[in-house]
């Protein structure tokens, strides 16, 4: 009979020890699912794109309010030719 219990006595520590492991993978392996069910913009290409020009023209428009269209220092040829670019590059868009 010891050497039944002697082999129970070595067999429980690895059987708890391997009990907690797979408890442990199936708790990390189920928060990993929730999130990664989850969805978010990364998935979805066009909702990324339109969240960044969002927020680039939110950022334009609080640059002009905070500093006007354009640099005040610039001499008229340079601001000309600004105007000029600028009109080309918003009609192309």
């Amino acid at each position: 009979m010891e050497k039944f219990t002697d082999v129970f006595a070595e067999t429980i520590p690895f059987l708890c020890k391997t009990v907690i492991a797979f408890a442990l993978a199936f708790l990390i392996g189920g928060i990993a699912y929730c999130f990664a069910d989850e969805p978010t913009d990364w998935h979805d290409n066009t909702l990324s794109q339109q969240i960044q020009q969002e927020a680039r023209a939110k950022a334009k428009a609080q640059w002009r309010e905070e500093n006007g269209i354009y640099q005040a220092n610039l001499t008229p040829q340079v601001n000309a030719d600004m105007y000029r670019y600028v009109e080309q590059k918003t009609s192309r868009n």
